[in-house]
């Protein structure tokens, strides 16, 4: 960063020190307190099914979590190369079961790349296209949620909840419920689950 901007955040940093750390930082402790136990519970199973729909192993390395107030518009992100989660303490969204979904449904952005490119190798096949942008992030969110559900009592997966699905991709959870879903229940293979969310999600592909 130049200098002028790493002086703009210093002076900045002095006054959040101040006025909003120490509010900030007991409500992310509080949020690492209640999502802790979770992870612990949970963290084994969540590995070996997202590992296993997704067809990539886990990664060896741990991976480095930081937990802030804000993280962007969405509530999380993730940064890759190597693999780094920020998640807002402060999102609803993430508060409760939901911690662990969102985690792990951060921590599945280092997994997704072979099934987004067998997605993107099928809609050249199919010559179609998806009719909204990044649907492996659809495929990632449903994934995600639908491991969290099997695992969870009572539990109703982040992106059906929260609206996302409708927002974003409208339309696109019943084709999931029907072509992706059993691929994740172990009924159908991935080639047979990508070949048909193509044909029913996509579109005909512009010339």
């Amino acid at each position: 960063m130049d200098t002028e901007l790493t002086e703009t955040l210093e002076r900045a940093a002095a006054v959040y020190r101040a006025r909003w750390w120490p509010q900030h930082n007991g409500q992310n402790l509080a949020w690492i307190a209640a999502a802790t136990p979770l992870v612990t519970k949970y963290e084994a199973v969540m590995k070996k099914d997202l590992s296993a729909a997704f067809q990539t192993p886990w990664p060896t390395e741990p991976i480095l979590t930081d937990v802030s107030e804000y993280a962007s518009r969405f509530g999380a992100y993730t940064m890759l190369e190597p693999t780094h989660i920020t998640i807002s303490s402060a999102e609803a969204g993430n508060a409760g079961p939901a911690a662990l979904e969102t985690l792990f449904h951060e921590a599945s952005h280092a997994l997704i790349k072979k099934v987004s490119d067998v997605l993107e190798a099928e809609l050249a096949s199919q010559k179609r296209e998806f009719p909204r942008r990044a649907f492996w992030h659809a495929v990632l969110f449903y994934t995600a949620g639908h491991v969290a559900e099997k695992h969870l009592e009572n539990y109703t997966q982040y992106g059906i909840k929260n609206g996302v699905f409708d927002r974003a991709w409208p339309g696109a959870v019943p084709i999931l419920e029907t072509d992706w879903k059993p691929y994740l229940d172990g009924k159908v293979d991935l080639a047979t689950a990508i070949r048909n969310l193509v044909a029913d999600y996509g579109v005909p592909k512009k010339d």
